[in-house]
């Protein structure tokens, strides 16, 4: 794939990454009162992770310095 912005344009360095959604089931200790406490454990589905694009088909990108910006992708043969 080719970015059409591949650097940051705020520190102009190049994107280290896309923003992922990745999907996980928080697990919880359900009491017999219905009451629920956390147990501090998310088991993630890796295989569910998906990019973030925008309704336009962005691709949202991260620089080292946290920066976020968005960017067109193409297919390169």
């Amino acid at each position: 794939m080719k970015f059409a912005r591949p650097k940051c344009p705020e520190c102009k360095e190049l994107a280290e990454g896309t923003l992922e959604i990745v999907e996980g089931v928080a697990l919880l200790h359900l009491n017999e009162d219905g009451t629920a406490e956390y147990e501090g454990t998310t088991n993630i589905d890796w295989n569910a992770q998906q990019t973030v694009k925008d309704g336009r088909g962005l691709i949202t990108l991260l620089c080292v310095c946290g920066h976020r910006w968005q960017s067109k992708v193409s297919d390169v043969e």
